[in-house]
């Protein structure tokens, strides 16, 4: 279980956000180039050692505050989630790296309506490799 994130340089319990599952990506798939050979089983193999951006989904928990609306909720992670470059995505349990990333996500008025079930999927698209933080 992962207790949180900081993206946009907000963290995520700045946000009513408590992440609750990520299956991030350490090692990124690399990219491959495949030709085959005419009248063979053989392939050659095309590749430059360059590795596949990936989108990765994060389940969480987020909390309607008292005197707030969903409108008002939704809309500050609209802002907080809309970013116009790659930002950092840094989780509080891996602190010394961070992904690239930029959200992908749409939030629903039904998902964030939802009294039997507060849970929400962010899905940001990440470049394949990780950083160092301060580098």
């Amino acid at each position: 279980m992962v207790s949180g994130f900081t993206f946009n340089s907000v963290h995520s319990k700045n946000k009513y956000i408590k992440s609750i599952k990520s299956n991030r990506i350490l090692v990124a798939e690399r990219k491959h180039s495949y030709v085959s050979i005419p009248h063979s089983d053989n392939v050659i193999l095309l590749s430059d050692n360059s590795k596949q951006p990936f989108t990765l989904p994060i389940e969480c928990l987020i909390e309607i505050p008292n005197g707030k609306s969903i409108f008002e909720v939704g809309r500050e992670l609209d802002t907080w989630l809309t970013t116009e470059n790659w930002s950092q995505l840094i989780f509080d349990d891996d602190s010394n790296y961070y992904y690239e990333a930029i959200s992908i996500s749409s939030i629903t008025v039904d998902e964030l309506r939802r009294k039997w079930s507060n849970e929400i999927t962010l899905e940001f698209l990440c470049k394949p490799t990780m950083k160092v933080v301060g580098t």
